[in-house]
């Protein structure tokens, strides 16, 4: 699940009669790190803009061959591409190129120091959309990004600038005794679709859902200072909890062996002239 982050736009003039342009921010996780996508949001109409906007921050960047800094989406997907390169695009840092006039100069350089800036790029005049997609970041968790500069936008300057505080990171750990019997979901969805990974302070919903003709026994809550000790874990057998993530956190879905145990059935069992009620586990139907 991509979250939107609305960035502060200051503005330095009167709002035109079209929608005021504004930047926009989606996160997602991958690697241990956030990923922001910085997009311009226009109007749907007929555009000319300009950002010249310096973003300042400990940015990751991999390199390509171990020497080859990659800088548009275009390299990326070819250095991706190619197995020589042992290029891991997921967790770098690059410009999207598909609406720049002109490439990104040398001088802007995604080196993972300490800036980096977009210099005199914009659309094609006239160009129509709703959104552009301008920039790629790849950020280390618990650390700040700052950033200032100008938008240019249909013939007014907009000065924008703000910070951003990344959120450190908590992972969900999730076991299961017998895989096959039943799957776990999770409200909402990790941003990391390789990893269970969630914001510090999150809550995330577990759900029990037992394959047909199995039952769910319960879940086993591990202490974060004791994790895999069943002498400081509890217990929960219903089927959803809620757990917050103020730590990294293990869960156990613990199914039950058998189809789960039924009602009692009018069966008898005489044993010596003994005569005793037994239960009869109902099989599935």
């Amino acid at each position: 699940m991509n979250r939107a982050l609305s960035i502060l736009i200051l503005l330095a003039c009167t709002a035109a009669a079209s929608a005021d342009p504004v930047l926009t921010w989606t996160r997602a996780a991958a690697g241990g790190y956030w990923v922001y996508t910085v997009s311009v949001q226009g109007d749907n109409g007929p555009a000319a803009w300009n950002l010249d906007v310096t973003f300042t921050g400990a940015f990751h960047q991999n390199l390509a061959g171990g020497a080859t800094h990659v800088n548009t989406a275009s390299d990326a997907n070819a250095f991706d591409a190619d197995p020589d390169a042992n290029y891991a695009k997921a967790t770098d840092s690059w410009f999207y190129d598909n609406v720049w006039t002109t490439i990104a100069p040398d001088a802007t350089d995604l080196t993972g120091a300490a800036s980096i800036v977009t210099s005199s790029l914009g659309s094609l005049p006239g160009l129509t959309f709703i959104a552009a997609d301008v920039l790629r970041l790849v950020v280390p968790q618990d650390t700040e990004i700052a950033w200032s500069g100008v938008l240019s936008y249909n013939g007014a300057d907009y000065p924008v600038d703000g910070t951003l505080l990344t959120p450190p990171m908590a992972t969900l750990t999730i076991s299961e005794n017998l895989p096959a019997y039943g799957d776990v979901d999770l409200d909402p969805q990790s941003e990391d679709p390789n990893a269970a990974v969630f914001p510090q302070g999150a809550t995330v919903t577990l759900t029990a859902v037992p394959v047909e003709g199995r039952t769910f026994r319960q879940w086993t809550l591990f202490d974060p200072n004791f994790p895999d000790d069943d002498n400081y874990a509890t217990f929960d057998a219903n089927a959803s909890i809620t757990v917050l993530m103020n730590a990294d956190r293990q869960v156990k879905a613990v199914w039950n062996c058998g189809a789960g145990a039924g009602p009692l059935l009018p069966m008898t069992l005489t044993v010596l002239g003994l005569t005793a009620w037994v239960r009869r586990k109902r099989g599935p139907r």
